[in-house]
C-alpha cells in the first residue's frame, strides 16, 4: 500500500490520510533496506527506487515553489505579528503580501507535493541536506499558515487582486453555474488574472439541501481562498456549520458553502472596485438568477447571451412582484466558457463532444439529501456514510436485478408461493423511478 500510495499518477484522486506516505510509513521503509533478505524480497521491481526517485521529483516542485518566495519572508516574526493582530494592530503593506504569497507558496505545495507525502516527510531536516534555505522557508510557511484575523484577510484579498492586475493577459471569462465549483473557480480565474462573470439561473438565496464530503484537496483550497469565513464553517464551537473528520475530510450542507464563497466573492469585489475606481467594468461579477443560453459571434469577437430567469429572481427575493432587471436579456463579452453547472449544463451539451455524462466517474464529494426544506436529520453530520464505494443504479443495474430475481424466484419450491406472490411487475418498476441513476 506504501508503495502504491508514491507511485500513484492520480493525485487528484488522494481522498484522505490513507492515501499519502505517512512519515512512520517512510522510516519504516527506510529501516527495510537495511536488511538485504528483506529488501530483495520487497524490491522484486526496484520498488525502493521508484519511491525515492518519486520523493525527489516532488521535492523538486516544492523547491521551486519556495525559490519564487521573496528572501524576506523568513525574516517575519509569526509570534510577534500575532500578538500585535490580539491586540487590534495592522499589518504594514509589505507583510501583507508577504503573508498572502507565504500562504499561496504553502497551497501550492500541498496541491502538489503535499498530495502524495505527509508533511511530516517534507520537513525533516534531512530531506533538505545543504539546502538549509529551502527547509528554512518550508518551516516558515507552515508557520504563516496558521496566522488568521480579519487583517490576514484584507491583506490576502488585496493579495489577490493585486496578482489579477499584474497577470499578462485578462482574458474574459464566464463561468455557467454558482455551485461550489463554478465560485471557487470565479476566485482561482480571477487570481491568475481572468475578468470574470458567473451565470446562475438560481438567486443567491436558492436553498441546496445536499451535504457534501471534502477531500484534502478542497479542504486546502477552502482554507486559503476563504479566509476566517473557512473558519465559521468548520470551526470548534457550536455554531460550526460543517465538521471535519478524523482522517481530515469535511462535511458540509452545500448551502453553507456557497453562502461562504458567495460572502467571500462580494468582498473581493467591493476590494476591486474600490481599488479601480473610475468608470471601467468590473472584473468580477456575479449575474444571479441570469441563465446562459448561448454565444453569439460578431466583428468584435463573442459573447455570451444570458437570459433573466423570473422564477428565482428579485420577485423571490421579497421585493415586489413587478420589480425587474433593467434587462432581461444580457449579453458579456467572452474569450472562453467554463461550464460547472454538472450534468443539466445547457452549454455542455450543446458544445461538449462528449456530453456532461459523468456517471462511473470517481467523485471527491457526493450528495445526501435530506427533504426539502426541512432541516436534516443529524446537524453532526454523523450518519453521512463513506461514499467511495458508491453504487450508481443505472439501467444496467436493474435489467440484472429483475432478472436475477426471476430466476431466484423460479427455484422456490411450491412451499414457499407467499414469497413468490408479494413480488409484482409494478413495485419494480416503482423500485426503478425511484432508484435510477442515484447513489
Amino acid at each position: 500500500q506504501i508503495f502504491d500510495n508514491a507511485q500513484c499518477l492520480e493525485l487528484d484522486i488522494h481522498c484522505d490520510q490513507q492515501n499519502l506516505v505517512q512519515e512512520k510509513d517512510y522510516r519504516f521503509i527506510q529501516d527495510l533496506k537495511r536488511y538485504p533478505k528483506l529488501k530483495i524480497e520487497f524490491d522484486s521491481h526496484s520498488e525502493f527506487s521508484y519511491l525515492d526517485g518519486r520523493l525527489f521529483e516532488d521535492k523538486a516542485k516544492v523547491r521551486k515553489t519556495l525559490n519564487r518566495l521573496s528572501a524576506e519572508v523568513t525574516k517575519l516574526d509569526v509570534d510577534n505579528i500575532r500578538e500585535r493582530l490580539k491586540a487590534g494592530e495592522g499589518l504594514t503593506k509589505e507583510e501583507g503580501q508577504l503573508i498572502a504569497e507565504s500562504r499561496r507558496a504553502l497551497l501550492d505545495i500541498q496541491l502538489t507535493g503535499g498530495r502524495r507525502w505527509d508533511m511530516g516527510i517534507l520537513s525533516q531536516p534531512e530531506q533538505w541536506r545543504g539546502q538549509q534555505d529551502t527547509l528554512t522557508k518550508l518551516l516558515k510557511v507552515q508557520e504563516i499558515g496558521t496566522l488568521r484575523g480579519q487583517e490576514i484577510d484584507l491583506a490576502q484579498l488585496d493579495w489577490l487582486i493585486k496578482q489579477h492586475d499584474n497577470a499578462r493577459t485578462h482574458p474574459r471569462v464566464a463561468i455557467e453555474g454558482a455551485g461550489p465549483t463554478g465560485l471557487a473557480l470565479a476566485l482561482s480565474q480571477f487570481e491568475a488574472g481572468a475578468d470574470v462573470s458567473v451565470f446562475d439561473n438560481r438567486s443567491t438565496e436558492h436553498d441546496k439541501g445536499q451535504v457534501v464530503r471534502l477531500d484534502l484537496k478542497w479542504m486546502d483550497m477552502l482554507k486559503f481562498y476563504l479566509g476566517e469565513h473557512y473558519y465559521e464553517l468548520f470551526g470548534d464551537g457550536e455554531e460550526s456549520k460543517g465538521i471535519v473528520r478524523s482522517d481530515g475530510l469535511g462535511e458540509i450542507a452545500i448551502r453553507h458553502l456557497e453562502e461562504a464563497f458567495h460572502d467571500r466573492l462580494t468582498e473581493l469585489k467591493a476590494r476591486n472596485d474600490q481599488t479601480h475606481e473610475g468608470d471601467e467594468p468590473s472584473s468580477l461579477e456575479r449575474m444571479a438568477a441570469f441563465e446562459l443560453e448561448g454565444v453569439e459571434s460578431g466583428v468584435q469577437g463573442y459573447k455570451v447571451r444570458a437570459r433573466y430567469n423570473p422564477a428565482y429572481g428579485v420577485a423571490q427575493q421579497g421585493r415586489a412582484e413587478h420589480d425587474t432587471p433593467e434587462e432581461t436579456v444580457m449579453h458579456r463579452p467572452v474569450d472562453m466558457i467554463i461550464c460547472a453547472s454538472g450534468k443539466n449544463s445547457r452549454l455542455g451539451k450543446k458544445f461538449l463532444s462528449d456530453g456532461m455524462d459523468d456517471w462511473g466517474k470517481p467523485y471527491a464529494a457526493c450528495s445526501w439529501e435530506g427533504k426539502q426544506g426541512e432541516e436534516l436529520p443529524n446537524q453532526g453530520l454523523n450518519t453521512f456514510k463513506d461514499f467511495r464505494r458508491t453504487v450508481i443504479f443505472n439501467k444496467g443495474f436493474h435489467k440484472h436485478f429483475k432478472e436475477q430475481l426471476y430466476r431466484e424466484l423460479q427455484m422456490l419450491k411450491e412451499s414457499d408461493d407467499p414469497i413468490r406472490n408479494v413480488v409484482f411487475p409494478e413495485d419494480l418498476e416503482k423500485l426503478k423511478s425511484r432508484t435510477l441513476y442515484k447513489g
